[in-house]
């Protein structure tokens, strides 16, 4: 009796477990529904889900409703998602599409109603995207700024971020300010645009130990270099306060001075740039080729050679070959004669356009065209058709900014050139003689005053120390 009462016990257990696996896996018969709709053409489709009687699923009315649309009945298709809305209030994909259909009859405000709505359901990044888009274009400024102040910054893309900070600086500036410095630590592509906008807030509210503190973090990161000229670039448009504010930045973290003095100078920041100099020019021993990289751009962008001349008479033997090209550009071929000793053929080939000025100062045009570099620079201008080349390689010097044709925006006067050279005007003589190969008295005593050479020879390279900063 015990066994056959455990026999029907196990049965019964069996068949309620099959029973419920049947019900469990029985297919809806709406998904029969959906994929006959599916296969059939979309007005005959819609006309087969208008037959059915009683209201249908959620499903086969929001495809109802999709169909209406697409059959270019958007104010039926609008009525059958509100009267779905009434059954399901809690699909978020229904104030969605009833945006998409109000956007597609020009009404932005109802579509940006839609959204909220949506957004309010559940929180979805897209949703919130493009309702900050329709809320920018509407001109409602409020709206959008409630908008993603309600969202931490981390939940918000980059471009959310640089979008909050620009509303929030309308306001109130400390508040933009704590936000972009909090935006850029967390990085992305907008970083740059955040760190310049947190120097312009900093500046502009007078709290510059917030800039210093974030600038030293931002100089400690892999993209220093591009935040760098991100703080530089800001700090240019207040010259008064960059030296100090940068001087500050370097005290705390000494390792990036070759990084914030090259942005610096590309910012043209020259008054800020000049004093960090003052290390490398009072060290001892050969600078690195960061320093060497720093100093080269400061000097090719500000036309200020001195501190590059220091470290070339300091450390000649470690002087990278585009540390001379400075001198080409703005002295001429003649500029190298002080370093002629430095002008061996390792340096040389790594610096084409300095062997084609020396080579073309040193009467030999075969050399002075003949590598890929010289032959670039020449395209647009031979010995004989007086374009930028030849003033380089005889000797004449052009300004920071070439014309787009090749020519040097100068003027001419007698054998007086007036060159710009970074909103500076500069008087150059001794053309005629430079164009002959030589030197004549003029450009002559220019260089024996300015090099201290002591002779037409050009022997002694002794030049007068560097000025103090």
């Amino acid at each position: 009796m015990i066994l056959r009462r455990e026999v029907l016990l196990a049965l019964g257990a069996l068949t309620l477990a099959f029973g419920a696996a049947a019900l469990w896996l029985r297919p809806d018969p709406n998904l029969g529904t959906e994929a006959d709709l599916a296969a059939l053409p979309p007005a005959e489709a819609l006309a087969r889900l208008d037959a059915m009687d009683g209201p249908l699923a959620p499903q086969l009315a929001f495809r109802q409703a999709a169909l209406a649309a697409e059959a270019g009945d958007t104010l039926r298709a609008d009525t059958l998602l509100a009267q779905l809305a009434d059954r399901t209030p809690e699909a978020a994909a229904i104030p969605v599409a009833r945006a998409d259909l109000a956007l597609r009859r020009g009404d932005t405000a109802a579509a940006a109603g839609r959204l909220a709505n949506a957004h309010a359901l559940a929180p979805d990044p897209e949703v919130r995207a493009r309702l900050g888009l329709l809320l920018q274009r509407a001109g409602d400024t409020e709206a959008e700024r409630l908008l993603l102040t309600a969202t931490p910054l981390v939940e918000l893309s980059g471009a959310e971020r640089l979008r909050r900070v620009d509303l929030l600086a309308q306001l109130d500036a400390e508040s933009a300010l704590d936000d972009a410095v909090a935006a850029a630590v967390l990085g992305g592509p907008e970083s740059p645009a955040l760190a310049q906008r947190a120097t312009a807030l900093a500046l502009t509210s007078g709290r510059d130990s917030v800039l210093i503190a974030a600038a030293e973090a931002w100089l400690g990161r892999s993209d220093a270099a591009v935040l760098a000229r991100s703080l530089a670039s800001g700090l240019a448009l207040v010259p008064q306060r960059a030296a100090p504010v940068a001087a500050e930045v370097i005290a705390r973290h000494p390792a990036a001075r070759a990084i914030l003095v090259t942005a610096l100078a590309e910012a043209g920041a020259y008054g800020a740039a000049r004093p960090l100099l003052r290390p490398w020019l009072e060290a001892r021993g050969a600078p690195d080729a960061s320093t060497w990289r720093a100093v080269t751009t400061y000097a090719e962008r500000s036309g200020d050679l001195g501190a590059l001349e220091s470290l070339l008479r300091r450390a000649p033997d470690t002087a990278p070959a585009a540390a001379l090209l400075p001198f080409v550009r703005y002295d001429g071929a003649q500029g190298l004669l002080p370093w002629r000793a430095l002008l061996t053929e390792a340096r040389l080939s790594d610096a084409p356009l300095v062997d084609a000025a020396w080579a073309a100062w040193r009467q030999r045009p075969d050399r002075a065209l003949r590598g890929p570099g010289a032959r670039r620079a020449g395209r647009r201008g031979s010995p004989r058709s007086g374009g930028s080349w030849p003033r380089i390689s005889t000797g004449r010097a052009i300004s920071g900014t070439v014309a787009r044709h090749g020519r040097p925006r100068s003027r001419r006067r007698g054998d007086v050139r007036r060159v710009s050279l970074g909103g500076r005007w500069a008087r150059r003589r001794g053309v005629e003689g430079e164009r002959r190969g030589g030197l004549d008295d003029r450009a002559s005593h220019r260089i024996r005053s300015r090099y201290g050479v002591s002779g037409r020879d050009g022997k002694s390279c002794e030049k007068a120390p560097f000025g103090a900063i």
